[in-house]
């Protein structure tokens, strides 16, 4: 069936070479290159794949070229692809700019960025190759927001760059407050400056943004409706500030271009110009050339652990909150979900 996706494994054994490098606060933290990882299904049927997450014993990814059937579950153990929903247009039960998260399995939350229109989706397997999605609608108002994640029963937070605080907690559709913190004060141009991505782990209760612009992680915790920073990483440099406006200066460092939280750690999708280079200034857009192959792990506490360097360009991360494997769409050379065990790479190297 040339809709179900294939499983293919590729586990690269063997250690990876491990070099020692220093941060720029002086922790040394050790780089792994020729990171083995197993890929779990290649071929993924899209022109860039968008939003991914782990949900228990499935990886949901979305399609946002896709008009119908926009969101993919796939087993995460098999490879195979169980199911795919969601339409866009104008329909009372219909999407135009979608956002997908995941709370606890089995349910997954579809929301509207531009109209009031919200699916909490339970994910019923009926057989080894299938599941059924069953869907409960409501009308929750995210207009203005660039995300929205479900951190709770009825309670999302909705996150925009610009504003005095970059998240809002919405219950049962009506805005209860705004809260968390932006990494620089005094800044106009927020929507351009402080753009980024906002993980949850419900398991943990743990909220992570990471920005685009420049490095900077915020850990916070996340719970019955309150939210705590706990941890700040970077967030110092690479910019300047005149007039209320922030622009990156041009030789910086870029920020992360995606983040996942796992059981233990914090992984950031970042260009690591030590081993990869500057961008090359003739590439843009999806080129594959432009996409960074390294991963930055953290501790808990955003302490950095290490670099992992992989051979493939990476495009998107998300982890399990009950365990250290992490899995990421890389191009190898067609878009691929891919599964690297953080606990037994760390246990071979030392680390």
């Amino acid at each position: 069936d040339g809709k179900k996706m294939k499983r293919v494994i590729g586990f690269l054994f063997g250690m990876a070479l491990l070099v020692v490098t220093a941060c720029s606060d002086g922790h040394r933290v050790k780089r792994l290159s020729d990171v083995p990882y197993e890929t779990v299904t290649a071929g993924l049927y899209t022109m860039m794949p968008g939003e991914m997450y782990c949900a228990g014993d499935y990886i949901v990814w979305t399609d946002p070229f896709s008009t119908e059937g926009f969101l993919h579950v796939v087993d995460r153990h098999t490879g195979h692809e169980l199911a795919a929903w969601g339409r866009i247009g104008e329909g009372p039960e219909e999407f135009n700019t979608p956002s997908v998260s995941y709370t606890r399995s089995p349910h997954i939350v579809v929301s509207d960025l531009n109209k009031p229109l919200c699916a909490t989706l339970q994910v019923e397997r009926c057989s080894a190759d299938s599941v059924h999605l069953i869907a409960r609608w409501n009308q929750v108002n995210l207009q203005g927001y660039l995300s929205c994640l479900s951190v709770g029963n009825n309670l999302m937070l909705a996150f925009s760059p610009e504003g005095r605080h970059p998240f809002a907690l919405i219950e049962n559709g009506g805005k209860v407050s705004e809260t968390g913190e932006f990494p620089v004060e005094g800044v106009d141009n927020g929507f351009e400056a402080f753009q980024g991505k906002v993980t949850y782990l419900a398991s943990r209760g743990r909220l992570l943004y990471s920005l685009y612009a420049f490095p900077y992680l915020a850990l916070y915790d996340c719970r019955d409706g309150q939210l705590a920073l706990l941890h700040e990483s970077g967030g110092e440099e690479g910019y300047t500030v005149k007039n209320g406006q922030l622009q990156t200066d041009a030789d910086a460092r870029r920020g992360f271009q995606d983040a996942a939280l796992t059981r233990d750690y914090v992984v950031g999708l970042q260009r690591d110009e030590t081993v990869e280079g500057k961008v090359p200034v003739h590439v843009q857009g999806r080129d594959p050339k432009a996409l960074p192959h390294s991963l930055f792990v953290y501790d808990g506490s955003l302490k950095p652990v290490c670099i992992l360097n992989l051979d493939v360009p990476i495009v998107r991360l998300c982890g399990d909150g009950a365990s250290n494997e992490l899995y990421a769409v890389v191009v190898n050379p067609e878009y691929s979900i891919v599964k690297i065990d953080l606990d037994a790479l760390f246990a071979a190297n030392g680390i």
